[in-house]
């Protein structure tokens, strides 16, 4: 989040795949599956029997802080839900939060069925 918030380049090359349909952002969007792929089938391994859906958890978190939260806080002079995005205080409380819905969705304890 921080690296995301701090680098421009980033921050436009994220805008313009999500806001065009190009050759080059279908690749750049297919090779990013690829990491995750790796990614997950590791996560897969470490949280076997556990009721996790951890695709869709990094789906809402990397959409809602990549896509909305830190392009927001780039374009808009505004508060996000009551919290000031710009400010040092605010980004510690987005942080905070998304270290509270990692640590509950990494210790859910609900097996699957067998």
């Amino acid at each position: 989040m921080d690296y995301f918030f701090s680098n421009e380049e980033m921050q436009k090359i994220i805008l313009w795949q999500i806001s065009e349909s190009t050759e080059i952002m279908r690749e750049v969007c297919e090779e990013r599956e690829q990491l995750r792929k790796i990614f997950f089938a590791l996560s897969d391994k470490e949280l076997k029997r556990k009721d996790i859906d951890l695709r869709a958890v990094s789906a809402l978190l990397v959409a809602g802080i990549h896509y909305h939260l830190v392009l927001h806080a780039k374009s808009k002079d505004t508060m996000f839900c009551e919290i000031e995005l710009n400010a040092p205080e605010g980004m510690t409380r987005i942080k905070n939060a998304i270290s509270m819905i990692l640590e509950n969705t990494y210790n859910q304890t609900t097996l699957q069925k067998a």
